[in-house]
């Protein structure tokens, strides 16, 4: 009886970590330019974008899973932050108002990137709600949407590495001035090296957030359990 208890605690935690399914947004093939408000009350436009990859974090104040996913782009940006941007922004129908949003930016002083409100509510075009994510190209349109899930660093790595490929030797050229090629060649190599480092496989598409990772663990000490017990009768 125990052990049948067991495992249905185990699948009822491991179906927590993964996100209903969602009608999803449809983010058409054009350059997503809109106004939006920043939380420090600056109405501006994504075209300030342009000419870099931009993660758009379609979130709300109250979502669990954009919670988690904002633990992704804390990585990410550590990572990418010279080469990108990225934009945690309140979908128009989420309820929530600037100070909701400051709210969230206040979670992590790691919380570098722009978070902004879509008082517009251009998301209803396109039926994008809370914890979905797309990857914009340098021209703003969408190459990768995910709708309302937990997406992983390797996920989003594999997609910035191809869209930065080119452009990271670029960035060295025309940002640093020097005579000796030697040490712009040396630079440039470090960059391009650390952009495409060798991906971990994120088997079944989850993420590698603790919960998982804890689930995971769990369950496996469980069926150690479950086979010694087994052993001994």
């Amino acid at each position: 009886m125990k052990i049948k208890k067991f495992w249905f605690v185990s699948f009822i935690l491991l179906i927590n970590l993964v996100p209903a399914p969602s009608t999803g947004s449809t983010p058409g093939t054009g350059s997503h330019i809109f106004d939006f408000t920043l939380i420090s009350g600056e109405s501006v436009n994504t075209a300030r974008y342009l000419g870099e990859p931009l993660i758009l974090d379609w979130s709300a104040s109250w979502c669990d899973v954009c919670e988690v996913n904002l633990e992704t782009f804390k990585g990410i940006w550590q990572l990418y932050q010279l080469n990108i941007s990225i934009l945690t922004i309140s979908y128009g129908d989420s309820g929530d108002d600037l100070d909701d949003v400051k709210g969230v930016k206040e979670r992590s002083i790691q919380y570098k990137w722009d978070f902004g409100f879509d008082d517009t509510n251009y998301a209803a075009g396109y039926d994008a709600k809370n914890a979905d994510v797309w990857i914009l190209d340098q021209e703003l349109k969408v190459v990768q949407s995910w709708d309302y899930t937990f997406v992983s660093k390797s996920q989003i790595k594999s997609i910035l590495n191809d869209l930065l490929g080119v452009v990271s030797t670029t960035i060295i050229e025309t940002t640093i001035t020097s005579d000796d090629e030697t040490f712009v060649s040396s630079i440039t190599s470090v960059i391009s090296d650390h952009i495409t480092e060798s991906e971990e496989v994120n088997f079944i598409g989850l993420p590698d957030n603790p919960l998982f990772i804890a689930t995971i663990a769990f369950l496996g000490l469980g069926i150690a359990v479950f086979a010694i017990i087994r052993f001994k009768k």
